[in-house]
């Protein structure tokens, strides 16, 4: 059931931009499509209205220019299929609400989907996450230079029965080398009563052939207190921007712990991920993977997989 209804969404998608001379050589799907998209542009519209009047308000310099404020609305909902299992599902979405015009860069988050240093969306090995958390803070952004920005938030962790009050701090360095050749180094540190301290640091580093090709190599350290966690991540990645609406991302990627101490290689994965913009606010993926998994034995197990994710944003986020 739930691939059919997968199935008919992308008919939708795919079938969007098609031209008709008629409107009745529309069909029931196009024009659902096109529905969706007038209720879309009126929450959109209601929602930068009411971002930019606090920010206004906050700002304490009102105008007219209510649609220039970049808030806005995250929604994605994921299928993923592994090999010897069923279909599982994951719903991320997230608010932010910025406030450009006040002195103090404030933002203004809520949502379940984590932040990351990794900007790229990059899959993982890992299932999708479970937590069903709800995050709600304001974070603080100050530009110390053009290539040095520091942020620090706070706000609190809700469940049914929970209520995790939380703090973070995040420091990202960019630096520009020769030929083209980019770095971008990123500190973040996590803190709450229920994961205590967790920190993550990561180093990207890519360089931009053309308009078409983009290579990058992301490196990533993260740690838990609690648990003593260590996992290494090490990527390369090849971007190929096919035109306006769509691109390839072509990634290579190892996985490494230190719960023993050893350092093995917990996994390795390969896939190829395509993306096609409807819309310039509604996208989809499509995944298709290979992982290589450590057993108990030290041995690899290999398996198939395939994500496909639809997105959508509301607001003045394209």
């Amino acid at each position: 059931m739930k691939l059919f209804i997968l199935f008919l969404v992308l008919k939708i998608f795919l079938f969007a931009n098609v031209e008709k001379e008629n409107e009745q050589d529309f069909t029931l799907l196009e024009k659902t499509l096109y529905e969706v998209e007038v209720v879309r542009d009126y929450i959109s519209n209601k929602f930068t209205y009411f971002a930019t009047n606090v920010d206004n308000f906050l700002a304490n310099e009102p105008d007219n220019h209510i649609y220039d404020n970049p808030s806005f609305i995250f929604l994605e909902y994921t299928f993923d299929k592994t090999e010897g299992n069923s279909i599982d599902n994951k719903f991320r979405f997230k608010i932010k609400t910025r406030l450009p015009k006040s002195k103090a860069k404030y933002r203004i988050e809520i949502g379940n989907k984590e932040d990351t240093n990794d900007k790229s969306n990059d899959i993982r090995v890992e299932d999708l996450d479970k937590n069903d958390n709800v995050n709600v803070g304001v974070t603080y952004i100050d530009e110390v230079k053009e290539y040095l920005s520091l942020s620090h938030g706070a706000g609190v962790r809700l469940k049914f029965d929970e209520f995790d009050p939380y703090a973070k701090v995040k420091a990202n360095r960019k630096i520009d080398y020769s030929n083209n050749w980019k770095g971008d180094a990123t500190q973040r540190f996590y803190f709450s009563h229920e994961r205590n301290l967790e920190s993550t640091t990561s180093f990207e580093i890519s360089r931009i052939f053309s308009d078409t090709y983009k290579f990058s190599n992301y490196n990533e350290y993260f740690w838990r207190k609690d648990d003593e966690d260590n996992n290494f991540y090490n990527s390369l990645r090849l971007y190929q921007n096919l035109s306006k609406r769509d691109y390839i991302s072509y990634v290579a990627s190892a996985a490494t712990n230190d719960d023993d101490s050893s350092l093995k290689v917990k996994n390795y994965q390969t896939y190829v991920s395509f993306r096609y913009y409807i819309k310039k606010w509604m996208y989809y993926d499509v995944i298709p993977r290979h992982t290589w998994q450590r057993d108990d034995n030290d041995d690899f197990d290999s398996y198939y997989g395939i994500r496909l994710n639809l997105g959508i944003f509301l607001g003045r986020k394209y």
